[in-house]
């Protein structure tokens, strides 16, 4: 693939149009922001990731050369992400279920909630049968 640096003349066009699409945003701004993102990689993603991060939402040019969304998806980045994600995202052998290092397999009992829901039942069934002396009913202020 032919990969352009992002270039002064680069900068100067997409400065234009950015500022066209964004005129709540100063030139020094949009120009200085292009300055600090020439080397997140070559100039069409530059381009995308500057425009994706003149959003609306965004109240400054600051936020172009930081990380964030805008930048995620770019040519450069796309095959990486891709590749570590597929290693992260396999599906487990024994349950089916597709794990991280966060969320290890367990065997299907442990996964069960039914065993909450039985707890709970038998908790109430002990409280039900043998009541506590010590409640005195619901709290009111008079029974302070």
């Amino acid at each position: 693939m032919n990969e352009q640096k992002f270039t002064p003349e680069h900068a100067k066009h997409l400065t234009s149009l950015i500022e066209s699409l964004r005129p709540d945003w100063d030139l020094p701004g949009i120009n200085d922001a292009l300055y600090r993102a020439k080397d997140r990689g070559d100039a069409v993603e530059v381009c995308v990731g500057a425009l994706r991060g003149s959003v609306p939402t965004n109240r400054t040019p600051g936020v172009i050369p930081l990380d964030g969304n805008h930048w995620r998806d770019t040519v450069a980045t796309h095959g990486a992400k891709r590749s570590s994600a597929a290693d992260k995202a396999l599906h487990c052998e024994r349950c089916g279920i597709v794990h991280t290092a966060l969320s290890p397999c367990s065997p299907p009992a442990e996964r069960s909630h039914g065993r909450g829901a039985a707890a709970a039942r038998a908790a109430l069934a002990e409280a039900l049968a043998n009541p506590a002396a010590d409640y005195a009913g619901p709290y009111t202020e008079e029974t302070e």
